[in-house]
């Protein structure tokens, strides 16, 4: 994940010129940044309604797919090339305001970027409401101006019921900035949802009912489902907006009946995934901001595709199916386990206990690398939840040791989509990481793991290390947390305030997503120094991040990727890659059947 920063921080001065001259973030460009105020709303809407819906919302999709597979991403060349380098062809223009952009963009050739996820989806939803149903197709120089114009309106947060400090107003604005533009860990991120979810969780009642769970919630076995459907549909994703062998860019359209072979359920895969324009403006309209741009843009990640026919659907963007491939198992899980036992709620410990066998399964693969290029030995119980655990996963080298505790947990849908207020989040944050314990709930995440520092230092757990090793406490989530500098600097301040991990030699607590925790344990097995780096981590560096930290430890080592993931992956993308080319007669002249090349979907592709 690339740390990224959109025009609604704009709010916390504070934080955002500490970002730019400390983090090297920019802003995207805005109208306002050159014009002195935005475009106005109404003269947008009356542009939108001048182009016809389909063939607007195909192009600005078109540009979303550069912008998430192209290199350099939204802020690469091929995705300045299709729109701030159009822009300075409005010179001249008879319209003064076009004329402006124009020569701002001649003056300034490294002008920032306009097109990043947010944007994409914000101009998205704007075409549903307003387009007219007939009409030309906007060219790329238009939707780059429309895109400037967005920045200035993108999604608002819903009313606060109550003040922010400037700390919490910082985690909120970063909270929704990371939550787009995701797509560095292509390779992982399919292979584990391939496999994460295909076997059943080692407790619960949950395994005695696994392959009627998996029948009713994909119509079939998992694996087929990933081999099938998810997985190849997303590693395709990685090849719209990229050259064919004509050199056209290939175009995000697909052709379910293609795909489905007469199986209802894989039809149901695509239905599922479908909305109608009519259907997507009931949505939208429901949820507008003052500006009136929809604030409940993660609708495209539950719906990915809009029909354009009987015969095929359009593609929101990349971003939107890798989304939709991360979240809908979770929810189809989850759903089928209602539907069979009349309650979900054996659904989220069983995840739990996924997640962790996956972190285990990340570890066992690293271990024996870890232990010959560093001496760092990999600690596991015998199994989840067993009377030896004394962590999910262990690090140690015999002076420091870093404990990884992995917590599943998901924020509610309006705080993962930000269509809720700015406290909302921080209320979710303070009970995912600080809440106390009460009756059965054992207490936020960071209590638990302050509890076991505290416990192995009085020499209760693990009398071994009471003494002497440096102790690294660490949150292994399944959540995207907002991995920023405002996040630590909050935990901390709330560390501080309360006395936790403040036993000698305790570090701060490290925050990861599971994609950073495999590549950590990559990086660990490459030669990465990850405990001293991690040991390095003192109470008061408010600005190391997990990311940081990760790229720190990139440019040192000469990378090489787990055998678990090179070697799944190759299977996994050999199964898709024959489950395409038995599609490829069905294709169109741009591709849109092919078999995805095996360079584009490398880490660091989308």
């Amino acid at each position: 994940m690339v740390l990224r920063r959109t025009p609604t921080t704009r709010g916390t001065d504070r934080w955002a010129e500490f970002a730019e001259d400390r983090l090297g973030m920019a802003t995207w460009m805005c109208f306002s940044d050159i014009a002195g105020k935005p475009f106005p709303m109404e003269l947008l809407i009356k542009e939108l309604a001048a182009h016809g819906f389909q063939a607007t919302f195909l192009q600005v999709a078109r540009l979303a797919c550069i912008a998430a597979n192209s290199e350099g991403g939204p802020r690469g060349a091929l995705a300045a090339e299709f729109t701030t380098d159009l822009l300075s062809g409005y010179r001249g223009s008879l319209k003064p305001l076009e004329g402006i952009v124009a020569d701002h963009v001649k003056a300034q050739p490294a002008t920032r970027g306009v097109l990043h996820e947010q944007a994409a989806h914000a101009l998205l939803a704007l075409a549903a409401l307003h387009s007219g149903e007939q009409g030309p197709e906007p060219s790329f120089a238009k939707v780059a101006f429309w895109l400037l114009v967005v920045n200035d309106y993108l999604p608002e947060w819903a009313p606060a019921s109550r003040p922010l400090d400037s700390h919490e107003d910082a985690v909120a604005e970063f909270w929704r900035v990371t939550r787009y533009n995701h797509g560095n860990h292509l390779r992982r991120d399919v292979l584990r949802g391939a496999l994460l979810f295909r076997e059943p969780p080692p407790r619960g009642p949950l395994p005695g009912r696994w392959e009627e769970l998996q029948h009713a919630a994909f119509g079939m076995a998992y694996d087929k489902y990933a081999a099938d459907l998810a997985g190849p549909v997303t590693l395709l994703s990685s090849t719209w907006g990229t050259p064919g062998e004509d050199t056209r860019l290939r175009s995000p359209v697909l052709q379910p009946r293609a795909w489905c072979g007469g199986s209802e359920a894989h039809a149901q895969f695509f239905e599922s995934r479908t909305w109608s324009r009519d259907e997507a403006i009931a949505s939208f309209a429901a949820s507008l901001s003052p500006h009136g741009v929809p604030r409940n843009l993660g609708a495209f990640a539950k719906y990915p595709f809009l029909r354009r026919s009987e015969s095929e659907v359009a593609v929101a963007s990349p971003w939107a199916v890798r989304s939709n491939f991360r979240l809908s198992t979770w929810a189809a899980y989850r759903a089928a386990e209602r539907g069979l036992s009349g309650s979900s709620a054996a659904w989220p410990p069983g995840f739990g206990d996924l997640l962790e066998a996956w972190c285990r399964r990340v570890a066992v693969s690293a271990g024996p690398a870890v232990l010959e290029a560093s001496g760092t030995r990999i600690i596991l119980s015998k199994s989840i939840g067993s009377a030896d655990e004394v962590e999910d996963v262990i690090l140690t080298d015999g002076h420091r040791v870093a404990l990884f505790a992995v917590k599943a947990s998901l924020a509610p849908e309006s705080i993962a989509a930000t269509t809720c207020a700015k406290e909302d989040v921080i209320a979710w944050l303070e009970r995912f990481l600080f809440a106390k314990r009460d009756g059965a709930h054992r207490g936020g995440v960071l209590r638990q793991l302050d509890a076991k520092c505290r416990r192995i230092r009085s020499g209760v757990l693990w009398p071994d290390v009471s003494q002497g090793p440096i102790i690294i406490p660490l949150v292994v989530t399944f959540e995207h947390l907002g991995d920023t500098f405002a996040l630590y600097s909050w935990i901390r301040r709330r560390c501080d305030r309360e006395g936790l991990f403040s036993q000698a030699d305790v570090r701060m607590p490290t925050v990861m997503n599971v994609a950073e925790f495999e590549l950590m344990m990559a990086l660990a097995a490459s030669g990465g120094d990850v405990l001293g780096r991690l040991g390095r981590w003192e109470r008061g560096d408010e600005v190391l991040t997990t990311e940081r930290l990760l790229r720190d430890l990139g440019e040192r080592v000469v990378f090489q990727e787990l055998p678990l993931f090179r070697d799944g992956f190759r299977d996994l993308f050999a199964r898709s890659e024959a489950r395409l080319r038995s599609l490829a007669d069905d294709a169109d002249p741009q591709g849109r059947g092919q078999p995805p090349d095996h360079e584009a979907v490398e880490d660091g592709a989308g």
